[in-house]
């Protein structure tokens, strides 16, 4: 993708987030979604769309199937973890929004959110925050496409930059047996590898995870999982 390609992706994505920010906005002061709201929201969603989706680019064998090398893909993976993370960014402070109006609305007018409540969801905030400064790029064979794409979305949803990219591995320096996972980090991601660690132990008990005993030097991302 060219310079000017990834500039127009971002910026859709950012006027797409300010729209639906505004319609938010708008519902919790006014309390009424509207034709306006509405029209604000497709419109939002169709600039965030469209900048997803221009951000990949395919190659496609004579059988019609989609081939992508390792190598090529983490620049690609790379590039839509980025967009992912900025839009569970931005479904989380939606989520958040939702969340006070439904306090709000349970309350009394002069009451306040309970304490314990807000207490909670700063350290969610926090945490989400935190996470969201690191980028865990996951390269899975055909056969791990299921649990590729459910541990993006988990990854997601404790605030990480996170894309999924289906590979032969290759050219992967180690090759496994089916469903091991090698998980490769650099300095900066070695920071969340005991984080990403327990998730992979606990939520994805079938997988067998093997850890690099070293600091790589990562063309892309903070920490790579490749899925056998």
């Amino acid at each position: 993708m060219s310079p000017i390609q990834l500039i127009a992706s971002y910026v859709g994505v950012f006027l797409g987030a300010v729209l639906l920010l505004a319609t938010v906005y708008g519902y919790i002061k006014q309390n009424n979604f509207g034709l306006g709201g509405t029209v604000l929201s497709l419109l939002g969603l169709t600039l965030i769309g469209l900048s997803f989706w221009s951000s990949f680019e395919f190659s496609v064998d004579a059988k019609g199937k989609v081939a992508v090398s390792y190598t090529q893909s983490q620049s690609e993976a790379s590039k839509a973890a980025d967009l992912n993370g900025q839009l569970q960014k931005l479904k989380f402070q939606v989520d958040m929004l939702s969340q006070d109006i439904s306090d709000l609305k349970r309350a009394t007018p002069s009451a306040k959110i309970f304490d314990d409540a807000a207490l909670k969801r700063a350290a969610k905030t926090q945490a989400f925050n935190q996470n969201s400064l690191y980028s865990i790029l996951v390269f899975n064979k055909e056969n791990q496409q299921n649990t590729a794409s459910s541990l993006v979305n988990t990854l997601l949803a404790e605030g990480f930059k996170s894309a999924a990219a289906s590979t032969d591995l290759k050219e992967a320096k180690k090759q496994f047996d089916p469903n091991h996972a090698w998980v490769i980090y650099s300095s900066r991601g070695k920071e969340k590898l005991s984080e990403l660690k327990n998730m992979l132990r606990d939520k994805y008990p079938g997988i067998t995870c093997h850890v690099e005993p070293k600091e790589s030097e990562l063309r892309n991302g903070d920490i790579q999982v490749l899925l056998y």
